[in-house]
């Protein structure tokens, strides 16, 4: 599974729409904001939460 966590980018849109037509699971989430330290700083802890969660699936 690939995870995409961007801000609002067309570049980020089009490699979604890329895999999932090539029927790559991924999950795409978009949120207002600039690639910056802020953004991911606030995003982190549900970022984290989703990957360890995907780790520890059965």
């Amino acid at each position: 599974m690939c995870i995409f966590w961007a801000p609002n980018s067309i570049q980020s849109s089009l490699i979604h729409k890329a895999m999932k037509k090539k029927s790559i699971p991924n999950e795409y989430r978009v949120r207002e904001g600039a690639h910056n330290w802020t953004y991911w700083r606030e995003s982190l802890p549900e970022v984290l939460r989703f990957i360890s969660d995907a780790f520890h699936q059965k």
